[in-house]
C-alpha cells in the first residue's frame, strides 16, 4: 500500500526532531537516526496494514474502525487504513492520551 503522511504528522515529526536536537545537547544525529526509525516503521505498517491495533481512545466508536496505530518504543504511530493507501495521522509519545480532536473526521 501507498504511504502518505499528513500535514499534521509531519509537523509531529518536525517536533519530534526539535526535541530530541535541542540545543545544548548537540543530538542532530540522533533525532535524525529516530525520525529514520519512524518513517520506516510507518513504510512497516504500510506494507501490512492489519498489523495495527484501534487506539484504546477509540475502540467503542465504529466511525473510526479504519484508524489504527502501531508503537515504535513509547511512540505511537497513528494511521487511517484507505481502500489503497496508508495515512500516518499523528506520531507522538505514547503516554498521550488520543482525543478526537487530534484527528480529521472520520472517512
Amino acid at each position: 500500500m501507498k504511504l502518505l503522511w499528513s500535514r499534521r504528522s509531519r509537523a509531529d515529526r518536525r517536533a519530534i526532531l526539535r526535541y530530541i536536537a535541542r540545543p545544548g545537547l548537540d543530538n542532530i544525529k540522533a533525532a535524525q537516526r529516530w525520525d529514520t526509525c519512524i518513517v520506516a516503521r510507518a513504510e512497516k505498517a504500510a506494507q501490512v496494514p492489519t498489523t495495527g491495533h484501534r487506539p484504546p481512545e477509540l475502540r467503542n466508536d465504529p466511525r473510526y474502525e479504519n484508524i489504527l496505530q502501531v508503537w515504535l518504543r513509547t511512540y505511537r504511530i497513528i494511521y487511517r487504513v484507505e481502500a489503497s493507501t496508508v495515512v500516518v495521522l499523528r506520531v507522538w509519545e505514547g503516554h498521550q492520551l488520543l482525543s478526537l480532536e487530534d484527528l480529521p473526521p472520520p472517512k
